[in-house]
């Protein structure tokens, strides 16, 4: 969040992650729900009229074309910013929109795994909303600007993508359409363990120890997944 909380929402359904008015931009992610958590499977960015939608193992998407070949990249842009391939390779595709020569937008997979970062001008996020919060309080604020939610799922449902209301961006339709955001059901999933069961919590920080900006994030995801090489994702 804005406010530099970490926090966990393990919902499976589409989500406004940033919608930034002052810069024409929206950001939605699609998650979906493994054993007892869930993950980013695929995140779609607008800017003006144009999208880029990446999902796992460099799925591209450029405005409705499927993109197959790394070279394509030459010359595309997404709202008139080019895109460049900052990494491709079997595990890892990292694709870079640059606003100018310090802000940027950063789509990235690492397996099955998609994240988000990005470096935005101040003046271009005031305003914003979605799950990064408030950029103004760091609160878990709602739709209406007024609400503010202490419980992280209520908070997430809060933000789910509402057709009508939001822009559908992803160029699949949701798997659930209509629905609320579903939970991992941890009572009752014979297959279900305890966040951390594979991973200890001391090999998650040696995994994470290269950290110095949301370490916490990355010991929870190796802890999470179970997978150690998650680590390096956060680089």
């Amino acid at each position: 969040m804005w406010s530099g909380e970490v926090y966990d929402y393990h919902g499976e359904c589409d989500l406004v992650f940033l919608d930034a008015p002052a810069l024409d931009m929206t950001i939605q992610i699609r998650t979906t729900i493994r054993e007892d958590y869930s993950f980013i499977s695929s995140a779609v960015l607008r800017i003006k009229d144009q999208m880029i939608e990446v999902g796992g193992y460099g799925s591209v998407i450029i405005n409705g074309v499927y993109i197959t070949d790394d070279g394509v990249f030459s010359g595309a842009t997404v709202g008139g910013f080019p895109i460049k391939v900052q990494k491709s390779n079997k595990k890892t595709h990292t694709y870079r929109i640059a606003l100018n020569d310090s802000n940027w937008i950063e789509l990235k997979s690492f397996k099955d795994l998609v994240g988000v970062k990005f470096n935005l001008p101040d003046e271009g996020v005031q305003g914003s909303r979605g799950l990064m919060g408030s950029v103004e309080t760091g609160e878990k604020l709602g739709r209406d600007g007024k609400t503010v939610f202490a419980d992280v799922n209520e908070f997430g449902q809060e933000w789910q993508v509402r057709p009508g209301e939001d822009p559908v961006l992803f160029q699949a339709p949701s798997d659930h359409p209509g629905e609320k955001c579903r939970l991992p059901n941890k009572t009752t999933t014979a297959q279900a363990r305890r966040l951390g069961e594979s991973v200890a919590r001391s090999d998650a920080e040696q995994a994470c120890a290269h950290m110095t900006l949301n370490k916490e994030a990355c010991i929870r995801d190796v802890m999470a997944t179970g997978d150690k090489e998650i680590a390096d994702a956060f680089l």
